[in-house]
């Protein structure tokens, strides 16, 4: 995954964060506004820290990670 994207849906991120926000503040109340799920969730396995700590990534998730930190 490149940096260019992963600008692109942090700012997407933010920008859903900053929509919410003005709604609330402006006519609807935190009650009132729907729930939302991520269009897209990423998965970073950093494999430095995992053993350090012992732990074994299976080959699955290390398959299905978006980025592997070596």
């Amino acid at each position: 995954m490149g940096c260019e994207r992963e600008r692109h849906e942090a700012a997407a991120s933010y920008l859903c964060g900053a929509r919410t926000v003005g709604r609330v503040a402006t006519d609807i109340g935190p009650a009132d506004l729907p729930v939302e799920a991520p269009p897209r969730i990423l998965l970073a396995v950093d494999m430095k820290t995992a053993a350090a700590l012992g732990a074994t990534i299976p080959q699955v998730v290390r398959l299905r990670a978006d980025r592997m930190i070596e």
